[in-house]
């Protein structure tokens, strides 16, 4: 029954996380271009378009708007 319970809850926090990827497509790494993308980065609102081969763009939150803490991130690694 533990091992039902557990492979039920990676199969949720699997639905969740696709659920948020299509929410929010600047999440995925896949929608970024130009080495940049929308991911955390507290106190910033973030919006990314797709014309023009993509464009990131974050400005601060002000005070009074929902603020999503996202901004715009770059998506090199170390590799």
């Amino acid at each position: 029954m533990k091992t039902l319970r557990l492979l039920r809850n990676i199969a949720l926090l699997f639905i969740l996380l696709m659920g948020l990827l299509a929410w929010k497509p600047g999440l995925g790494v896949s929608q970024a271009a130009g080495g940049k993308g929308c991911f955390f980065k507290p106190g910033y609102n973030c919006t990314f378009t797709t014309n023009n081969g993509g464009n990131c763009q974050d400005h601060p939150c002000q005070k009074g708007e929902s603020c999503y803490d996202e901004g715009c991130v770059s998506l090199k690694g170390p590799f």
